[in-house]
C-alpha cells in the first residue's frame, strides 16, 4: 500500500510541476511583448556578460584580468550557457565592465544573485558602484577596512 501511495505522490507531484512549467512558458511568452514574436529565449548570463564586455569596448581579455580572473575560469563562463560562476566573481566582472548601479544588478540577477542592504560588504560595494569606484583592488581595502571578506583571492 505504500509503494502505491508513494508512486501516486510522485506522478501527482511531476504532473503539478509540469504544469506549473508550463504555465510558466505562457507568462513568459505573454510579457516578452508584440515584437518578439513570444518566443525568444531569455539571455543566458554569459551572453548578456559578452555583450556588456563588447559595449564597453574592450576585449575578453582586458575583462578577465581587470577582474582578476584567470583565462580558464573565463572560457568556462564563456562558453557554457548554463555555468554560473560564484557571486563575488560576479561582482568583480561588473567592476571590471564599470557597470553602473542597475547594470550591475542585472549581471547579478541573470546569474542568480542580488545585492542585499542587510549585508555590509554588499553595501560597501553597491556604495562602491555608485561613486564610480571600479577598481577592485580600491574595492578590497574599503572592505577588508570593515571588516569583510574580500572579492577574488589574490
Amino acid at each position: 500500500m505504500s509503494d502505491v501511495y508513494g508512486y501516486e505522490y510522485v506522478h501527482a507531484w511531476c504532473v503539478r510541476a509540469r504544469q506549473a512549467r508550463e504555465a510558466a512558458a505562457v507568462s513568459a511568452a505573454a510579457s516578452a511583448g508584440p515584437d518578439s514574436g513570444g518566443s525568444a529565449p531569455e539571455e543566458s548570463f554569459s551572453d548578456y556578460l559578452l555583450r556588456k564586455i563588447r559595449e564597453a569596448g574592450m576585449t575578453d581579455a582586458q575583462c578577465w584580468r581587470k577582474a582578476q580572473l584567470n583565462r580558464a575560469h573565463f572560457n568556462k563562463i564563456k562558453q557554457n550557457p548554463d555555468y554560473h560562476p560564484g557571486r563575488n566573481t560576479v561582482i568583480a566582472l561588473a567592476l571590471a565592465l564599470k557597470l553602473d548601479r542597475a547594470e550591475a544588478d542585472r549581471l547579478l540577477q541573470k546569474a542568480g544573485y542580488a545585492l542585499s542592504d542587510s549585508s555590509k560588504a554588499d553595501r560597501i560595494v553597491a556604495e562602491c558602484i555608485d561613486r564610480r569606484i571600479f577598481d577592485l583592488d580600491d574595492v578590497n581595502v574599503r572592505l577588508y577596512e570593515a571588516g569583510q571578506p574580500i572579492l577574488g583571492a589574490r
